[in-house]
């Protein structure tokens, strides 16, 4: 009985310490500051890689500067304006980068949705329009379980204002978009009388709601005309 009890409670603190390492694996990296390492030892905060590809990044005053982009992960990306060495760069420096061909990362600072998310992280840009802004932080989450059963990972805001979490409940999620999009009457109907699926229907609501805004300028474009 007691050599069954020590079993097992030596498999607990087997199983404990995993899930500490598992949860430690997924905080950003951090850099040594300047200076705290000889002169010997390569800067950890820039690299030699090749591979980049052009791109821009946005900084904090909001103007774009042209940049090779090396590679990056949620927490750092690296980048290259000139010489030879990639300089990495954290969320709370830039306000988003482009690899071109492909998709915008923006910065996002201030979640206070997850402990591991203060310092920012870079989403994913899923609608940018009509004053409004969606992005998906999906990809910085490690285990399939977080993944399934964790805090929301959209994020929308409205004229550039604070970012908002879409909740994963249908009616937190409806209530949350009929005041986003309460200016547009389609929409307010399909919401209230429809199954929104939060996770699925965001980008479309904000599109269809954009186009709308679109076409409605184009009315009135084409009404004023002499």
């Amino acid at each position: 009985m007691k050599k069954t009890l020590l079993v097992s409670l030596l498999m607990m603190a087997g199983v404990g310490a995993a899930a500490t390492t598992a949860v430690a694996q997924t905080k950003p990296a951090g850099f040594p500051a300047p200076g705290t390492y000889d002169h010997l030892t390569p800067d950890p905060s820039q690299v030699r890689q090749g591979g980049g590809q052009a791109g821009a990044f946005q900084d904090l005053e909001g103007h774009w500067h042209a940049a090779q982009i090396g590679e990056y992960t949620a927490y750092k990306v690296y980048m290259n304006t000139g010489g030879t060495n990639y300089q990495a760069v954290v969320p709370r420096e830039i306000k988003a980068f482009v690899k071109y061909p492909g998709d915008t990362l923006v910065a996002l600072t201030g979640l206070a949705s997850h402990s591991k998310l203060g310092g920012g992280v870079f989403g994913q840009q899923q609608f940018r329009g009509a004053g409004l802004q969606l992005v998906d932080y999906r990809y910085t989450r490690r285990s399939l379980l977080e993944r399934l059963v964790g805090a929301p990972t959209l994020v929308v805001r409205q004229a550039g204002g604070p970012w908002q979490e879409v909740p994963r409940s249908k009616s937190a999620f409806q209530q949350l978009f009929l005041t986003l999009l309460a200016d547009d009457a389609a929409v307010v109907t399909e919401l209230k009388t429809g199954r929104p699926r939060p996770g699925q229907d965001a980008t479309r609501l904000l599109t269809q709601y954009a186009d709308a805004r679109v076409t409605q300028q184009m009315q009135i474009a084409g009404s004023t005309r002499p």
